[in-house]
């Protein structure tokens, strides 16, 4: 599975302190972003989105994009907050922005687009599935503890459709750990 780090999608450093924590994650909160269902699904269309978005979260007062991760629609894996890589490879964690009052050691993986009344496209998907294998395998996460933004906040987040394709997810994140379908990670290249 390939990662885009932030420094590769031209982030702007973060306007704060990143704060670290020497323990790992304890669930993954699935989100999506709420932007059109774009028909590009180019790697540069997925670097402008996290760009966009690390600048919507600027904007809201926060130090640096809200999410650990982002995924475009077609299925790139991108970086959000800085060091979350580094967090997720040490099985540290990185605290976000991305759930108000529920941040503290909860994975955010934002899905580009809007799920209210169509499923998200299947490279989506499938990187979204590998993602949450990877967070859970190495961060020890029991893919149970994956949830809905909506199950904390009142929002329409992650979008009906979305929400309701989280059991799917929960049962393929189970299958591929129980399996040992464990993603390579790869960066830079």
């Amino acid at each position: 599975m390939r990662i885009i780090t932030t420094k590769e999608w031209g982030a702007e450093p973060p306007r704060g302190d990143i704060e670290m924590l020497d323990e790992p994650g304890f669930e993954i909160v699935v989100h999506h972003t709420a932007t059109s269902n774009v028909e590009d699904t180019s790697p540069e269309q997925a670097e402008n989105l996290a760009r966009s978005i690390q600048q919507w979260h600027f904007q809201r007062g926060w130090c640096d994009s809200g999410q650990q991760f982002t995924i475009s629609r077609g299925g790139y894996v991108l970086e959000g907050r800085h060091q979350s890589l580094e967090a997720l490879t040490t099985n540290r964690f990185v605290i976000g922005a991305h759930v108000r009052n529920h941040n503290h050691r909860r994975w955010g993986i934002e899905n580009e687009g809007l799920y209210m009344t169509e499923e998200p496209p299947s490279a989506l998907w499938e990187a979204l599935v590998e993602l949450c294998v990877l967070i859970c395998h190495i961060q020890h996460i029991d893919s149970t503890a994956i949830h809905g933004h909506r199950e904390y906040v009142p929002t329409d987040c992650p979008g009906d459709r979305l929400f309701a394709q989280l059991n799917e997810l929960r049962d393929a994140v189970h299958e591929r750990l129980v399996n040992g379908q464990i993603p390579d990670l790869a960066t830079e290249g």
